[in-house]
């Protein structure tokens, strides 16, 4: 069996109130996409789970059904990767969702940065595949041939933006930047600088700079910040300037 039991069985996380049946089809008619019969199926016995499924694998983080719109607008999957759906992540550097291929579903996984359906590792036609093969997963090392200097400039890149943020910036500490398509906090900068993911930093950076008009100083250096993790200039003309 893969049902809705055998993946918290699996995981062994605790689940949440299951969605109705209206909260998964609002979220449907917000994405324009019906979602996969099995993940429809999950959301009705618990609308999202969240923690470490095993000793040696990954956070697992499978948002809940309100939840999928924002954050697919947020990441801007339609401009970066249409036909993409995202439904959740391992809290860092990666995300897992579907698309669809010949009329079924198919979920991957892939990088936030660069969000690109080349980039994507196919992970099956279920999502009891996908958390088995990510349960199965350990977590990755650091890359043979790691920079630190590279790493350290990156970070110095990030921290200098940050503080050239203006005051009004506060309104951001924990509430989702409003602006549109975007989400970003402070409070998720900061963890995700604690947690040495620069690339999900930067995009929240990015979201809570188009919030509050940031200065020509903030953009130059989250530009310096992508410049130096790799991305070209047309990526960085798109999420590192304003």
């Amino acid at each position: 069996m893969s049902g809705p039991d055998s993946i918290l069985r699996l995981t062994g996380l605790p689940p949440r109130t299951g969605a109705t049946v209206a909260a998964i089809e609002s979220a449907e008619r917000d994405l324009g996409v019906r979602l996969p019969d099995d993940y429809r199926e999950f959301l009705r016995e618990s609308n999202g789970i969240e923690g470490f499924s095993g000793p040696n694998s990954d956070y697992l983080m499978l948002w809940g059904a309100m939840e999928l719109g924002e954050r697919n607008r947020g990441y801007h999957v339609r401009e970066f990767a249409s036909g993409l759906i995202l439904i959740g992540s391992n809290g860092g550097g990666e995300a897992f969702g579907f698309v669809h291929r010949g009329g079924k579903a198919g979920y991957v996984r892939l990088p936030f940065i660069p969000m690109d359906l080349r980039e994507a590792e196919d992970m099956g036609e279920t999502l009891f595949g996908l958390v088995q093969r990510l349960r199965g997963a350990e977590r990755a090392n650091p890359p043979r041939g790691f920079d630190a200097s590279r790493f350290e400039s990156v970070r110095q890149a990030l921290v200098r933006a940050r503080t050239a943020l203006p005051t009004s910036a506060e309104r951001y500490r924990k509430t989702p930047a409003d602006h549109p398509g975007g989400i970003g906090t402070l409070d998720g900068f900061d963890e995700s600088m604690e947690q040495y993911e620069h690339e999900v930093a930067l995009w929240a950076l990015a979201a809570v700079g188009r919030a509050v008009v940031a200065p020509p100083e903030f953009w130059s250096a989250l530009d310096d910040a992508g410049r130096l993790m790799g991305f070209d200039e047309a990526w960085r003309a798109r999420v590192c300037r304003p």
